[in-house]
C-alpha cells in the first residue's frame, strides 16, 4: 500500500484500502470526493511542517508505506488516526522510532494544522 492508501484506510479504522477510490466501500460520489479531498488535506498540511524534504509531496505520496523507515511508518500511522477528524487520539507510543527532528514537527502539525 502507498502512503495516501495508508492514511486513506483511517476513516473505517480497517487496514485494507477499500473502494475504487480506496477510501471506503459502499459510499457515494459525495463521500468519496471528501475522503479523497481530506487525504489530500491532511498530506499538503504535514507537508507544509516538515523539516526535511528530499522529494516531492506527490512522489511520498506515492511511496510504498512497507518500505519507509519505522519512524516514518510512524508518523503516518499519526496522520491515518487524524484523516478522519476524531474528537480524541490518545497518542501513547506514537513517537516510536522517530527523530527529534519529525516529533518536533509533528508537535507543530498538530499545533497549527486544527485536524
Amino acid at each position: 500500500m502507498s502512503v495516501w492508501e495508508v492514511v486513506a484506510t483511517g476513516f473505517d479504522g480497517g487496514f485494507i484500502s477499500l473502494g475504487p477510490k480506496k477510501v471506503g466501500n459502499g459510499l457515494g460520489e459525495e463521500e468519496q470526493q471528501k475522503r479523497v479531498e481530506r487525504v489530500d488535506e491532511i498530506l499538503r498540511k504535514w507537508w507544509e511542517v516538515q523539516l526535511h524534504r528530499a522529494e516531492n509531496l506527490e512522489t511520498y505520496a506515492k511511496r510504498t508505506f512497507a518500505e519507509l523507515p519505522v519512524g516514518e511508518q510512524s508518523l503516518v500511522i499519526v496522520l491515518r488516526a487524524l484523516v478522519g477528524k476524531p474528537k480524541l487520539v490518545l497518542l501513547d507510543e506514537a513517537w516510536s522510532g522517530m527523530d527529534a527532528d519529525t516529533v518536533k514537527a509533528i508537535h507543530a502539525f498538530l499545533r497549527s494544522s486544527g485536524t
